[in-house]
Order: structure tokens, then sequence, then C-alpha cells
């Protein structure tokens, strides 16, 4: 059975709706010492990282932009459910420091300007 992690990781919106509403802890830490937030941008970072071994700069740009516009409403929908943003993982990272690792230009603002 996905956990709210596992649905974080993919992306899948709806997904994180549906085990939110089940009960998952949103600002639980999993197997691996991270949050969900913190679990969706890495998933957003681990994309953008396949994307430099196989695509055009033109392809990355759209293909980056795409997986940004799955990521912003999972993390509205996370902080609207109480998502901790100074919350550390068991790696150091907050959502913020995981956004810049990632070189998320758009989530690391989006970040400075709902935390």
């Amino acid at each position: 059975m996905k956990t709210l992690h596992d649905y974080c990781f993919d992306l899948d919106l709806e997904g994180v709706k549906s085990a939110i509403a089940a009960g998952a802890e949103v600002n639980g830490i999993d197997k691996d010492g991270q949050t969900p937030i913190t679990r969706a941008i890495k998933s957003h970072w681990a994309h953008f990282i396949e994307m430099h071994k196989c695509y055009s700069d033109a392809e990355r740009k759209e293909l980056e932009y795409r997986a940004y516009q799955l990521l912003e409403p999972i993390m509205d929908y996370l902080i609207a459910h109480g998502a901790n943003l100074d919350l550390f993982g068991h790696d150091g990272m907050t959502p913020l420091c995981a956004a810049y690792y990632a070189n998320s230009v758009a989530a690391t603002r989006y970040l400075l300007e709902h935390g």
C-alpha cells in the first residue's frame, strides 16, 4: 500500500489528498528521514537529473516546467494541511534546503514566499 511519502515522490496530488484524508501525518518522517514535502521536492530534483542525461536544453526546460506544475499544487495542499516548512529531516534538510540543492529556482522562490 502506498504511503503519503510515496504519493509525494510520484507527484500524485490525488494520492496525496486521499492519504491525508485517510489520516496520514503531513509532517511524518519516513524511513529515509524525509517529510512528505521534502520527498516531493527531492522527487522533482530526481526527475530533473534524469532529464540532463537524455534531453536538449529546450526539452529539459519544458519537462522541468511540467514537473514543477505537478509539484506546486502538492506543496500548496501540504502547507494548507499543516506542513511545517522548518522541520528538518534526518538528512538535516528543510524543504527550502532541499529545493535549493535541487536547483529548483521556482520551488525555492515558492517556499521563501510561503515560509
